[in-house]
């Protein structure tokens, strides 16, 4: 291993160690588990107390924290926060002159650690005549200060300093999708077009990167260089290692073990598939359509669906190609975003405003009460992020914190 991987596994390491939410899904293998988290326990859980609320007129997108502060993307900019008290740090609106254009959308926020202390994310504008702009860019985590770098599309997943972006492009009467891992810099290190993909979320492995596209799962081997499409002249083309079909639109991949991703569908159908060939391995069905990812987290995937349901199913399968859930929730408002797990707790967040707490263990039945309840005032539409002894909550109109009263 170069020294170079070695520094990038140093970085990601400490993350973890520290009991940080960097990016949206905890990770780049998107399981939304922080496994360092110890003070929110199922014990001590109902304790938990609204300790600020920050409005932001323009929603919360889903909030990353580390101890260098507390991130979220809002409108077209990103916004920093105290972690302790959600003092406003600073706001810095991405879009540069010149990109007014409606079609402008910014990225979630992602978190390099380490020396760095940089906040990751990209702009992106599609115009009416086909052209495709995109930037990626890099904030202080202290002062917002920011440095531009051209980008191929929209940030999907962070592993290390190696970004993951994906942009669909149709038009002039074809259709391609370019897929790129870049530096922090906006250096290239892989990446070309797919003609097999229609845009869609990255999730980066170390040494592959898995497309949730349509009704479809790409993976690509991100080792390997994209071939040229004329003899030695560009567009690099990227050929797929495996693609499975599934028949209705999936979630982006969940990256277990060596062995094995995991998807949702809104077939109602939670898929664990081989990785190295795309097979299945085994599925189950929950009964409602799967519009989010799976959280993955002590030997156990959490799906959420679209009827409120949260169902736990055991990760290593069941021994039969059909598994059947182990416990689930009751039904309700449908759940918005990716459940999330720490200390031995799974918190989902709904349309309705209400966060709720289930341990992670189940309750000893096939139906499980939550053990704690909060409603946050408005639609949980920016997801959760557990770090720390708190409990973040992105909403329609501000990012909320929970914690335990001092002792």
């Amino acid at each position: 291993m170069s020294s170079f991987r070695r520094v990038l596994g140093i970085i990601v390491f400490a993350l973890l160690l520290s009991g940080c939410w960097p990016t949206p899904g905890q990770g780049p293998d998107r399981r939304s588990f922080n496994a360092s988290e110890s003070t929110l326990t199922p014990e001590r859980v109902g304790g938990l107390t609204e300790l600020f609320r920050a409005p932001l007129a323009g929603g919360a997108g889903p909030p990353v924290v580390t101890t260098d502060g507390l991130f979220v993307r809002t409108g077209l900019s990103i916004a920093a926060f105290e972690p302790d008290d959600g003092a406003s740090r600073w706001t810095v609106p991405l879009p540069a002159a010149g990109w007014e254009d409606p079609s402008t959308t910014i990225s979630d926020p992602h978190i390099v650690g380490g020396g760095l202390r940089q906040v990751v994310a990209t702009v992106t504008t599609v115009r009416e005549e086909g052209i495709h702009e995109s930037q990626l860019v890099t904030l202080a985590t202290g002062s917002g200060s920011l440095t531009r770098h051209p980008a191929a599309g929209t940030l999907s997943s962070l592993r290390g300093t190696s970004a993951a972006t994906v942009d669909f492009a149709p038009g002039f009467g074809i259709e391609s999708t370019s897929l790129q891992l870049t530096g922090l810099d906006g250096t290239k290190t892989w990446g070309g077009l797919s003609f097999e993909a229609r845009g869609g979320i990255a999730s980066l492995g170390e040494g592959d990167l898995y497309l949730a596209t349509g009704d479809q799962v790409q993976e690509y081997d991100t080792t390997a260089e994209c071939p040229p499409y004329f003899g030695t002249q560009p567009p690099l083309i990227c050929q797929t290692t495996w693609v499975r079909p599934i028949g209705s639109p999936v979630t982006p991949v969940v990256i277990g073990d060596v062995n094995t991703v995991y998807v949702g569908s809104t077939n109602a159908v939670v898929y664990a598939l081989n990785r190295s060939a795309g097979g299945f391995r085994w599925r189950s069905v929950v009964g409602s359509p799967i519009t989010r990812p799976p959280a993955l987290g002590g030997g156990t995937l959490f799906v959420a669906s679209a009827d409120g349901r949260v169902s736990a199913l055991p990760a290593a399968g069941c021994g039969s190609p059909l598994c059947d859930v182990q416990w689930s929730t009751a039904t309700g408002s449908e759940i918005t975003v990716q459940p999330a797990i720490a200390g031995r707790v799974v918190y989902v967040g709904s349309a309705d405003g209400t966060v709720k707490a289930f341990d992670a263990a189940g309750c000893g039945t096939s139906t499980c009460a939550p053990i704690w309840t909060v409603n946050t005032g408005s639609p949980v539409t920016g997801g959760l992020a557990v770090a720390n002894g708190r409990l973040y909550v992105g909403t329609a109109n501000a990012v909320v914190a929970y914690g335990l009263p001092p002792s």
